[in-house]
């Protein structure tokens, strides 16, 4: 017997309500299995300014370019990023393997910096706000989660340089 995941079974809900909708024609009913069928149980976690719970030295949130901006200079500490709490519905796998780093890079909004390297990024996890930090890249896969936080540390930059958004792929189990 196979075991049934969490979204395998919410599919299989699905595939019985429409069943068990008697007002449903036979090709409407294929059709409707099909779509359900088809479902990705992928999810994508975009880590993006819009979701910027706070910052820490030389970042900045630019709401007008929807840039995180990392200014010129060493920090008094570090340069960090701390996105909002992203929480789901089903127990998720999240995995650093479907990135370069661990995240997959996306555009660095509108502003007129050049773009901060993949190499002056590491990205970082928890699963609570009073958690230690832990690293998370290309060998992290995180399995059975509910909630989680991410965070970046970007090397100093020579110069003003935007943040890319940065995606992972969490997979419902």
């Amino acid at each position: 017997m196979a075991v049934q995941t969490t979204f395998s079974m919410f599919q299989q809900l699905l595939k019985d309500s429409v069943d068990a909708n008697s007002n449903l024609t036979t090709t409407l009913s294929v059709a409707l299995k099909a779509r359900v069928d088809a479902m990705s149980a992928m999810e994508l976690v975009s880590l993006t300014a819009t979701n910027v719970d706070s910052t820490v030295g030389n970042v900045a949130v630019d709401e007008t370019t929807n840039s995180i901006v990392v200014s010129t200079g060493a920090p008094p500490v570090e340069n960090r990023v701390i996105f909002d709490m992203a929480t789901f519905a089903t127990p998720v796998r999240v995995s650093g393997t479907y990135g370069e780093f661990g995240a997959v890079l996306g555009h660095d909004g509108s502003g007129a910096n050049d773009p901060v390297a993949s190499a002056d990024i590491t990205l970082y996890y928890r699963y609570a706000t009073t958690a230690s930090w832990v690293i998370f890249n290309r060998q992290t896969v995180l399995d059975e989660v509910s909630t989680l936080q991410m965070s970046a540390v970007i090397a100093t930059q020579a110069a003003d340089a935007d943040m890319p958004q940065m995606h992972l792929v969490a997979e419902q189990l």
